[in-house]
């Protein structure tokens, strides 16, 4: 192998080059090899924060989405119901008042339960996103020591 780089053998004459590859030795490429393995595990743990960052936003937009809807739907029914009494001449006075607020609460019971569910998806996603950009911490640094270790073990 050390015939890959004369010049290194020669420069230094009565002292046995060690075996390389393109000049750099097993330890180099080991130390080249870690790197990339720490800069892969940084990386791809940052690119799922990112993910799981983007998929809470997405949430947060289908959950106004959802409630525009609903809205949309609570408007319509109230409407539908004002015209009906209308067309057979009864007022909104007394019980047909009531049914329209026991709509409107329903409603507003729905949505505040949505949006309890939205921010605890939300919330899950975003920590999904921070356990996920933790573990390629995690896993870099494992990495390294696995490293360490093995330069220790060749003295």
């Amino acid at each position: 192998m050390g015939a890959f780089v004369p010049a290194l053998a020669a420069a230094t004459p009565g002292v046995a080059a060690a075996p390389t590859f393109l000049g750099m030795t097993a330890a180099g490429w080991s130390a080249a090899g870690t790197a990339m393995t720490v800069l892969t595990s940084v990386r791809a743990g940052q690119a799922e924060k990112v993910a799981m960052d983007v998929a809470a936003d997405q949430e947060k937009q289908a959950a106004i989405s959802r409630e525009v809807a609903r809205k949309r739907r609570l408007v319509s029914a109230i409407a539908t119901q004002t015209a009906a009494r209308g067309a057979m001449g009864t007022t909104l006075t007394g019980s047909p008042a009531s049914m329209i607020l026991s709509d409107i609460r329903a409603a507003e019971y729905d949505r505040s339960i949505a949006a309890g569910t939205t921010a605890s998806k939300v919330a899950s996603l975003q920590q999904e996103g921070k356990f996920a950009q933790q573990a390629g911490y995690a896993s870099a640094g494992a990495s390294l020591l696995d490293f360490g270790s093995r330069m220790a073990a060749r003295g």
